[in-house]
C-alpha cells in the first residue's frame, strides 16, 4: 500500500470520483432501450391436505304420484296370458 501511495500521481482535489464514472452515459430519450425485466413468476401453492369444498348434494328423487300403489303389478301382455279352460 505504501508503494502505491508513493508512486501513484497525486489525486486532484475534490470528492473522490464516483465508482460508475467510467460507464457509458445513458442513451438519449427516444432511442431503443432495453425492455423492462420480466415480472417474477407467479407460484401457486396447493395444499393436498386442505379441506375440500363439500360436493353438491345429489338431486332428490321426485315423489311418487298421488295415486301410486306399491303393490300394483302390470298385467302381462295378451300373448302371454295362460290359455283359457
Amino acid at each position: 500500500m505504501a508503494y502505491h501511495r508513493r508512486h501513484s500521481p497525486p489525486r486532484p482535489p475534490g470528492p473522490p470520483p464516483h465508482p460508475t464514472h467510467n460507464l457509458a452515459p445513458p442513451p438519449p430519450p427516444g432511442l431503443y432501450t432495453a425492455p423492462p425485466p420480466f415480472p417474477p413468476p407467479v407460484v401457486v401453492l396447493v395444499n393436498e391436505y386442505a379441506p375440500r369444498p363439500p360436493s353438491p348434494a345429489p338431486p332428490r328423487p321426485s315423489p311418487p304420484p298421488y295415486n301410486y300403489d306399491p303393490h300394483y303389478r302390470p298385467s302381462p301382455p295378451l300373448s302371454r296370458l295362460p290359455p283359457p279352460y
